[in-house]
């Protein structure tokens, strides 16, 4: 039977949830609760007679910056080169629409992922790099684990989001509206989510040090990637406390699951997740990405595109930051 490749680049969200979501991966509707996609998408399908049997979608960022955010080719059809064909013509459309590059990423305990990375490499993507972590495990094992000990001079306080003052909420938006506190680092963003009695505010003599924030996903389970110190209260130890302070909260209330998201340039809260709640874990997923930049019409002495990682988004792809 022929098989034919179709191009659009002008796909909305309904047309893919109302036809191709079951030719979507990861499936696109999951993929939209963590990640916010721009709308029109570029995509390509493989066309068997009348069946699509595989398709690549791409959302286009500012700054001349492509995500690829789905492909999938039916089980059945693999290992026939569709993937490949699929690839090099969204590449192809994407360098016409002027896309300056190309993203993806892709977690380490998909099924997939040797498939991925072998398809990437043979279309000249770059090496991958290691853009975070997800470390998952059970509010019990916190008892075992060997905490340093931090010491506090005096003048420290901790208090629970439940009984933050109205001082304390002023301090916070005086923080962020003077732009000293990321935008990423909000502690009120997603205020829907927050679990405010593991929520930890951290207090030096009536000012505010730093803060961590508790995300309920679910019934049984709590996020942690919010976790910052001001720059004055860094390298001291006091994020090992902060978390100490909301697992005891979180297990007080029986909420038996963790979850942490960390940042792979956050070296510090890296190493503190293997070094102590490493033999802990139940999981630990390793997200990675990979590029390709579309040369044609870049001259590189005129402009300089940014590293491989993608922008911060919100809640599932937050970055989890302190400084020891």
């Amino acid at each position: 039977m022929e098989l034919n490749y179709q191009i659009s680049t002008n796909i909305t969200l309904n047309h893919i949830l109302e036809k191709i979501e079951h030719l979507t991966f990861p499936p696109v509707r999951k993929r939209i609760q963590s990640i916010p996609l721009q709308e029109p998408f570029t995509g390509v399908w493989a066309i068997e007679g009348k069946e699509i049997i595989g398709a690549v979608l791409a959302d286009k960022k500012d700054n001349g910056v492509a995500e690829l955010f789905s492909f999938y080719v039916k089980p059945e059809k693999r290992n026939n080169k569709i993937g490949s064909q699929l690839l090099t013509l969204l590449e192809t459309s994407l360098l016409n629409q002027r896309v300056k590059y190309v993203q993806s990423r892709y977690w380490s305990n998909w099924n997939s992922v040797w498939v991925i990375e072998k398809l990437l490499k043979k279309n000249g993507w770059d090496e991958p790099v290691l853009i975070r972590i997800i470390a998952e495990g059970n509010i019990e094992s916190y008892k075992k684990v060997s905490w340093p000990e931090v010491k506090f001079s005096s003048g420290f306080s901790f208090f629970s989001f439940e009984e933050i003052t109205s001082d304390q909420k002023a301090q916070l938006d005086q923080l962020i509206e003077n732009n000293q506190v990321p935008k990423e680092f909000n502690p009120f963003q997603h205020q829907e989510k927050m679990y405010k009695p593991a929520s930890i505010l951290l207090e030096h003599n009536t000012g505010i040090a730093g803060w961590n924030i508790a995300y309920r996903l679910k019934e049984d389970t709590i996020e942690y990637n919010n976790l910052y110190l001001l720059e004055n209260y860094r390298k001291r130890g006091y994020a090992i406390k902060l978390l100490q302070e909301s697992f005891a909260e979180q297990y007080k209330h029986k909420i038996p699951k963790v979850t942490w998201i960390v940042n792979a340039d956050n070296q510090a809260v890296m190493k503190m997740v293997k070094q102590i709640a490493g033999d802990h874990l139940n999981k630990y997923i390793e997200v990675k990405a990979s590029r390709k930049i579309l040369q044609y019409f870049i001259d590189p002495k005129k402009e300089v595109l940014p590293d491989c990682k993608p922008p911060s988004f919100f809640l599932f792809s937050a970055l989890f930051c302190s400084v020891f």
